[in-house]
């Protein structure tokens, strides 16, 4: 005897569990990124790197930041809600809190390593599962998929623009 799915897809109430998960993840992950985000002496050595043509404004950068972190929420919880229950789901959850996790890391390497071609190397593979899980939205929930699209075409860029960061520098 199979257990009714306690988040079926086909609902329309906020669900407190799945809402805390993805609020608690996203703090989670908005406080490791911050504190692997660099001090003062990577916000100078990032400064004195040669840019592509194509930097973008930093006001642009701070917003898709901060989207990033609401997309990401809004997916996980989606994921948990909307996503039919089974091995699908699992997978949709674990692969948006691991895009988090590598997300965090890429900015460690990065910003405090300094390593700009691991950033590139961890930047192919952050776009590489932004798109895997972009694939499976797409077949699962287009919903969050069309919540996600977005950030999937900023990944892509960023992936090019660290690649010439890398070339520059």
């Amino acid at each position: 005897m199979t257990r009714p799915d306690p988040f079926p897809s086909d609902t329309t109430q906020l669900e407190s569990r799945p809402l805390a998960v993805a609020l608690g993840a996203c703090l989670v992950f908005i406080i490791v990124g911050t504190l692997t985000g660099g001090d003062q002496a990577a916000l100078e050595w990032y400064q004195e790197l040669e840019r592509p043509e194509l930097q973008p404004p930093t006001l642009l950068v701070l917003l898709m930041s901060a989207l990033y972190y609401l997309i990401m929420g809004v997916v996980l919880y989606r994921a948990q809600v909307h996503v039919p229950a089974g091995p699908v789901r699992r997978a949709a959850v674990t692969l948006t809190l691991v895009v988090m996790g590598v997300n965090a890391i890429w900015n460690a390497v990065f910003m405090q390593l300094r390593l700009l071609e691991a950033a590139v190397l961890g930047m192919a593979v952050f776009v590489t599962l932004v798109l895997w899980l972009a694939v499976l939205l797409f077949n699962r929930d287009r919903v969050s998929f069309w919540i996600l699209l977005p950030y999937v075409l900023w990944a892509l860029y960023d992936l090019a623009w660290s690649v010439q960061l890398w070339a520059l520098n």
